[in-house]
């Protein structure tokens, strides 16, 4: 979700939409358990039990975004997620023991 700081207006926001909202319940498919990272207009986030790997593009007046992708198999659910060079890493969700690393770059 993005807020204008002045009036706590909220501008836009990005629905986990992988669950129908007729089946959707706590925790499940509304959990945002790792830190959504920002760099140069574009916005990461994961969420495991959600719409996983998702890069949006912020409009330059911060008011609007555009989904520029999404990776269903990146399903980092808490283990958390960095970006190195062109690359997201996070810890898995269905295959707990291994850390995942995204099949393509991220730009």
């Amino acid at each position: 979700m993005g807020f204008d700081t002045k009036t706590g207006k909220l501008l836009w926001s990005h629905e986990q939409d992988n669950f129908p909202l007729d089946k959707r319940t706590p925790g499940n498919g509304d959990t945002h358990g790792n830190t959504v990272l920002y760099e140069n207009g574009s916005i990461y986030y994961v969420a495991g039990d959600g719409n996983c790997a998702v890069k949006l593009n912020l409009s330059p007046d911060g008011t609007k975004i555009t989904e520029i992708w999404r990776n269903k198999a990146f399903d980092s659910f808490m283990g958390g997620v960095v970006k190195i060079g062109d690359w997201l890493y996070g810890g898995g969700t269905v295959k707990l023991n291994y850390w995942l690393l995204m099949q393509q770059p991220v730009i």
